[in-house]
């Protein structure tokens, strides 16, 4: 795996090509806005009768939740791919662009308590 210029790993079946070298020449935040910029709806669904409605991969029980949780207990693209036979790389992209969706739809109130 070689390291575009955004500083991400570029590997196979992300934004490289088959030698695993980068495509782009991009920033790291142009190159977030590339990622992003895919339409999660075409991999994750939410149904009542698979996770208890639950955002999953579409066609398995693999939650978006699972996979948020092992990318933030380190494990690497290749590990979770090799862990989950059906998962593939634009899946991982997926759950990331659903999680960036949902946290940008969401509001946060502040309330300011009063000490007694």
């Amino acid at each position: 795996m070689r390291i575009g210029k955004c500083g991400l790993g570029i590997g196979r079946g992300t934004l490289g090509n088959a030698r695993g070298v980068c495509l782009h020449s991009l920033s790291w935040v142009d190159c977030m806005k590339e990622v992003f910029a895919m339409d999660w709806r075409e991999y994750i669904e939410e149904r009542p009768d698979v996770m208890l409605g639950k955002p999953v991969i579409k066609g398995t029980r693999l939650t978006v939740e699972l996979i948020l949780e092992e990318l933030s207990e380190g494990a690497s693209e290749a590990d979770m791919l090799e862990a989950h036979p059906g998962l593939r790389a634009e899946h991982i992209r997926a759950a990331l662009a659903f999680a960036a969706a949902s946290l940008s739809s969401e509001r946060t109130v502040f309330a300011e308590l009063q000490a007694k």
